[in-house]
């Protein structure tokens, strides 16, 4: 369900979500949600803190042991308009298993 300003609802993206992010990392059906973080910057962009490129390079190398697991956005990446969409690229060729899947900066 949207709001007013078109957002969908964190439940309901959470809902359709989560069965997806199983099957795509080899979870039972069953297991259950423990943390669950929705972030949103209205009329913002991201703000990165000390030690911004570590966490991410971390996150880029643990997410690279899931095949067909391509993480993007202006939290990461970049937050200009030419950052996501190159971001948007490369993910979209790392989760259709070009480049070798690697996903690169």
């Amino acid at each position: 369900m949207r709001s007013r300003r078109g957002a969908v609802a964190v439940r309901d993206a959470v809902k359709t979500l989560t069965p997806r992010l199983s099957v795509l990392l080899g979870l039972p059906a069953a297991a259950p949600v423990l943390l669950t973080r929705v972030v949103r910057w209205p009329q913002a962009i991201p703000q990165y803190t000390l030690g911004h490129a570590s966490r991410v390079s971390e996150i880029d190398r643990l997410a690279a042991l899931y095949p067909g697991l391509a993480l993007a956005g202006a939290s990461l990446h970049g937050v200009s308009v030419i950052d996501c969409l190159r971001d948007g690229f490369r993910a979209a060729r790392a989760a259709a298993g070009l480049n070798g899947g690697a996903v690169q900066g």
